[in-house]
């Protein structure tokens, strides 16, 4: 088995519960837990709270992306785009000023 507590505190194994949680289409519920346990699904709750803010973040970048310059999807710039640089390095200035 292993340390309660250390469950808990592993970032890790909470990410990867809550991702397979939210892909099977159940969100962690919040509250209603005492002890160990509400501890547990407190931390859980946070992790797929962090998760669905970086897929959040990560959709607003892409719409910019998107929108900046026009790019439409499909088409060549955005292909190259896509090609040299990954959306979690991409920073709009970034982008800007290489084609501007």
């Amino acid at each position: 088995m292993g340390d309660s507590e250390a469950i808990i505190s592993n970032k890790t194994h909470l990410r990867e519960t809550a991702r397979e949680m939210i892909r099977r289409g159940v969100y962690p519920p919040d509250g209603g837990w005492n002890g160990w346990l509400g501890r547990y699904q407190k931390a859980l709750v946070d992790a797929a709270f962090a998760l669905e803010q970086e897929k959040a973040k990560e959709r607003e970048r892409r719409r910019s992306l998107l929108q900046l310059g026009g790019i439409r999807v499909g088409s060549p710039m955005l292909a190259e785009l896509c090609r040299r640089y990954s959306f979690k390095e991409l920073s709009d200035s970034s982008i800007a000023a290489e084609f501007d």
